[in-house]
C-alpha cells in the first residue's frame, strides 16, 4: 500500500477474457467490506477502512485470477 491507496494488477495480464471483474474485500473475519466492479487500471482507495489486515480477491469469467492482502496503519 502507498500513499493510501491499493494498487491492483492488470487483469488482462491475469488471463480475464471478458473484461468484465470485481474486486471483493474482506476483514480478518471474512466479512465483505467492499465489492467494486474492476477496470483495469482502477485504484481502490482504503485509506478511509479502519486501522487493520484486509485481503482481496480479483474475479473475473467465472474463475478467481489474484488474492492478496494489504495492511491499513
Amino acid at each position: 500500500m502507498k500513499d493510501g491507496w491499493l494498487l491492483l494488477l492488470d487483469v488482462w495480464g491475469k488471463g480475464c477474457v471478458s473484461g468484465q471483474s470485481e474486486i471483493i474485500m474482506t476483514d480478518v473475519l471474512g466479512r465483505m467490506v467492499e465489492e467494486i466492479r474492476y477496470t483495469p487500471g482502477v485504484r481502490l482507495d482504503v485509506s478511509d477502512y479502519p486501522q487493520g489486515l484486509y485481503f482481496y480477491r480479483l474475479e473475473a469469467d467465472g474463475r478467481v485470477l489474484d488474492v492478496g492482502r494489504v495492511l491499513v496503519e
